[in-house]
């Protein structure tokens, strides 16, 4: 995971992307902080790596089942901190990160937002995140 993290930060997507194409495995891993991918793809502003996350549990996924717990595992565990992507993303100011995350990977969609979010959207001034939260 921790060469998949200098990639992102390097912002190397497409090298990140085939070095997961190569160990699949890896993107069902934290890192020790509990950053799981998807929060790493905030961190970085990465579209590149969210869209391959959501395709590849998608397509990898053996059934419906299989794939509504991988999402969640991916996108609604809390890091360390206590986030989870689409709070990391309204802190973040990133209106459509959060909208893409709430819309096709999050299965328990709205009911991920929180007191927590609206804390981060007014903590980050994110004024599209406060409106749709609200």
């Amino acid at each position: 995971m921790d060469s998949v993290i200098v990639l992102l930060n390097r912002h190397e997507d497409a090298k990140a992307i085939a070095l997961l194409q190569r160990e699949p495995h890896l993107i069902d891993k934290c890192d020790d902080d509990g950053n799981t991918l998807a929060h790493w793809a905030i961190f970085t502003s990465s579209g590149k790596l969210l869209s391959f996350l959501v395709n590849t549990i998608n397509e990898t996924s053996q059934n419906d089942d299989e794939r509504r717990t991988r999402l969640i595992c991916m996108f609604e565990t809390k890091n360390k901190c206590k986030l989870h992507s689409v709070d990391c993303s309204i802190s973040r100011a990133q209106y459509s990160f959060m909208m893409f995350l709430l819309q096709h990977c999050c299965p328990n969609g709205n009911a991920v937002l929180t007191d927590e979010s609206v804390k981060a959207a007014f903590e980050s001034d994110c004024v599209p995140c406060l409106k749709y939260i609200r």
